[in-house]
């Protein structure tokens, strides 16, 4: 078993609905279970996952309000003893919007944003030097290079 080989999971994956099930129960102190309604949702594939929980930890340890930001309920990474069972259960939250560059924006907002990234710079500093060392020095090139490869580029604009 890898994590390169499609499973019988979720999404084709080797995660499970025990799986999920059992961390929520953990996460809730709870003997309650998924009814016959449950759902999904694929928000990405990727490299950055282990990363994103790393990012998460820290964001937990903010106070309440200082910006705004999705309950995470349980997080597993990827691990020698758990290669192919990474994910994340995190609050829903709905109608959020997409604001385009060419959109203008209340003044309001822009300084909410402003505030936000300036706790996230703040709390960086916060990152052990390992932590650190996960985080790519050239995204373009080695997080988001596949989409800038001439073939591929290409494909899309024709």
């Amino acid at each position: 078993m890898n994590l390169y080989t499609p499973a019988g999971g979720l999404f084709g994956t080797h995660v499970t609905w025990a799986d999920v099930e059992e961390d929520m129960q953990n996460a809730f102190d709870t003997d309650a279970y998924f009814g016959p309604n449950k759902c999904a949702t694929n928000i990405g594939e990727g490299n950055l996952h282990n990363l994103e929980i790393t990012v998460y930890e820290h964001l937990r340890k903010l106070p309440a309000g200082k910006i705004p930001l999705a309950k995470v309920y349980y997080a597993r990474k990827f691990t020698e003893s758990n290669p192919v069972k990474g994910y994340i259960i995190m609050e829903y939250l709905d109608n959020i919007k997409a604001v385009h560059i060419f959109e203008n924006v209340p003044l309001d907002s822009i300084k909410q944003i402003l505030h936000a990234t300036a706790v996230l710079e703040a709390l960086s500093l916060k990152f052990t030097q390992d932590e650190k060392d996960c985080f790519s020095e050239k995204p373009f090139t080695e997080i988001f290079g596949e989409f800038f490869r001439k073939d591929v580029s290409c494909s899309r604009i024709s």
